[in-house]
């Protein structure tokens, strides 16, 4: 919402402050300097994913790290990988998959998906002037600013995982608006031509 605020995605948001400030705030941040972002999970027993012909962990979960990512860099920005680090996130052992990177203008990169592991759910996206942090469990960010201007954005507590996309498709239908408008499907496709 932050880098595509489009009028359509505040009927799934609770804002603690107006629309107006939030992106007053978020044009004052100034560069970002880096992201990180975490999605540990406990246990994933969908069977599909340890089939590596349909990409496993690597596709299905670590997509939605590069995908948020490419959300925060500008689309002309590059995004290069210095190091992976790629455990095998089997059942029996765990396993981690890392990147750390860095874009051409600057910004650090840091992506940290697991299976089988303690949870971590969670991320931070640093600016020269702020601070947003992510919590991916409560589908929640907070803005920080060293001047006070403090806000939180959260998905409503009644969408539940995939409420909001069946919604959204629904909406669009109602409303004629072409959905990759508002899917966000830019950024996926990105996230897949960077990934492979």
């Amino acid at each position: 919402y932050l880098y595509n605020p489009l009028r359509f995605y505040d009927h799934y948001l609770e804002f603690s402050t107006s629309r107006e400030e939030i992106l007053r705030e978020m044009e004052s941040c100034g560069r970002v300097q880096k992201i990180e972002l975490y999605l540990n999970e406990a246990k994933d027993d969908r069977q599909w994913l340890s089939n590596e012909f349909y990409g496993g962990h690597y596709f299905e979960t670590f997509i939605h790290l590069i995908v948020v990512t490419m959300s925060v860099i500008d689309s002309n920005d590059s995004l290069i990988v210095d190091k992976w680090i790629i455990g095998d996130c089997e059942q029996s052992t765990g396993g981690i998959i890392k990147c750390l990177a860095h874009t051409e203008s600057g910004i650090e990169v840091y992506l940290e998906m697991g299976k089988f592991v303690s949870k971590k759910r969670n991320g931070t996206i640093h600016y020269e002037n702020a601070t947003i942090s992510v919590d991916f469990d409560e589908k929640k960010l907070s803005y920080m600013s060293p001047k006070g201007k403090d806000f939180n954005v959260a998905v409503k507590k009644e969408y539940d995982r995939y409420d909001i996309q069946l919604d959204m498709v629904y909406r669009c239908k109602e409303t004629n608006v072409k959905p990759f408008i508002i899917d966000g499907s830019d950024l996926q496709l990105r996230a897949i031509q960077w990934l492979i």
